[in-house]
């Protein structure tokens, strides 16, 4: 099974969404086409997994400036500075081969050669929704959690601090309900 990672191009964006085909909802393709003309002008990045040129894993990302998820970022962090994941998968029938550590390695690399301070994702226990057994087992803290949905707000720090004077990071958190914003600040 040959497979490459890829970035998304502008010119591809019929590769979105291919996660659709393995839910098991009536048919989607008309969301999932909305979806596809507003995602790329967003803002939206994406690592593609391709085996004989068909799509069959990806995750996205973006800036939280432009996310248009209901977090507030790290205290004094700049939302350009913190990555959003959505969206990670791989097809069912690829599972268990380690696919998916490879595309968020890829995303990961991207994120330190950038200087990104952390990389923020929302999760549920459902595994087929972004669940978090996986994620933390590769290395990413829950640091907060929504009563009402039971969401979990999950984050991998890219910057490190060492030494015994170690001061706790800032650490995302999810904004007050009905709220979408990108930033902590006051403004």
């Amino acid at each position: 099974l040959a497979l490459r990672v890829r970035d998304l191009a502008l010119g591809d964006a019929g590769a979105l969404f291919a996660c659709v085909r393995d839910l098991p909802l009536g048919d989607l393709g008309p969301a999932t086409e909305q979806c596809r003309k507003r995602a790329i002008p967003d803002g939206l990045r994406a690592k593609v997994l391709e085996s004989a040129g068909s799509v069959v894993g990806h995750v996205y990302c973006s800036l939280l400036g432009s996310a248009r998820a209901p977090l507030l970022g790290p205290e004094g962090v700049a939302p350009e500075r913190v990555l959003v994941l959505h969206c990670p998968w791989v097809d069912r029938r690829l599972r268990g081969r380690g696919l998916g550590r490879r595309l968020l390695e890829a995303v990961l690399a991207d994120a330190r050669a950038q200087r990104l301070y952390g990389i923020a994702m929302i999760s549920t226990a459902e595994e087929q929704f972004l669940g978090d057994t996986v994620m933390k087992h590769l290395g990413w803290v829950e640091v907060d959690r929504r009563e009402d949905d039971d969401a979990r707000l999950l984050w991998l720090a890219l910057t490190a601090t060492s030494g015994a004077q170690r001061q706790p990071e800032p650490l995302p958190r999810f904004a007050p309900a009905q709220t979408l914003v990108t930033t902590a600040s006051p403004s």
